[in-house]
């Protein structure tokens, strides 16, 4: 399972960050960013995206080197 672990992380940020533009493109009133958090701000909603994105892409980035 440790091996697969980094793709699982690397795959996960993809979608949150994939996820995050798509709704930035959309016009809407509120955006939800966590649980119940939400912004009016969609580049805030995406910036905090890009945040949790970058973190997944680490942590894998990191596991990747860790398992080499």
């Amino acid at each position: 399972m440790n091996k697969v672990m980094p793709y699982f992380y690397l795959i996960f940020g993809l979608v949150i960050l994939f996820d995050g533009v798509a709704q930035f493109l959309e016009n809407k009133e509120i955006y939800k960013l966590l649980f119940s958090w939400t912004t009016t701000d969609k580049y805030f909603y995406l910036g905090i995206k890009i945040i949790f994105s970058l973190f997944f892409f680490f942590t894998g980035y990191k596991r990747f080197k860790a398992k080499a």
